[in-house]
């Protein structure tokens, strides 16, 4: 069963994708058995609507990177911007930092989650002080 036709008899638009903690196979002959492929992209694509959000989130920065270069590669999706990403997390009643300190220097992951609604794996992962690598990609509108 893909993510396309799960999603093929949703009553109305999808909006918002989400990709939080996914397995991360660290063994690089298991690199295929990861989530985010060309495939799903693809997918992601054909049923999200324009203008639509996808958020990438994981405790391990190779397995965001992976992610989120996959996102990049693809026309349909930008890399969202510090206003985006502020303006998201407001939608969903979330307090931003200030513009300059939404993405991390070194890494370029946002600092926050915007969604508001942290994972088990979330809260577990920074009660133990692990970072969080985190990334949104808004859909292009096609005019």
């Amino acid at each position: 069963m893909s993510f396309e036709s799960v999603l093929r008899d949703y009553p109305g638009d999808v909006t918002f994708v989400s990709v939080q903690y996914p397995d991360p196979h660290f063994k690089r002959r298991h690199h295929k058995r990861r989530i985010v492929q060309d495939d799903l992209v693809t997918q992601v694509d054909r049923v999200l609507c324009p203008g639509g959000y996808v958020f990438l989130q994981s405790d391990v920065r190779e397995v965001l990177t992976d992610m989120r270069s996959r996102f990049e590669e693809s026309p349909a999706f930008v890399l969202a911007t510090a206003d985006q990403v502020s303006d998201f997390a407001a939608r969903n009643q979330v307090e931003s930092p200030p513009r300059a300190s939404i993405f991390d220097s070194e890494s370029g992951s946002i600092t926050f989650n915007p969604t508001g609604v942290p994972t088990e794996r979330e809260v577990h992962a920074s009660a133990e002080g692990e970072r969080m690598h985190r990334s949104l990609f808004r859909k292009e509108v096609v005019s």
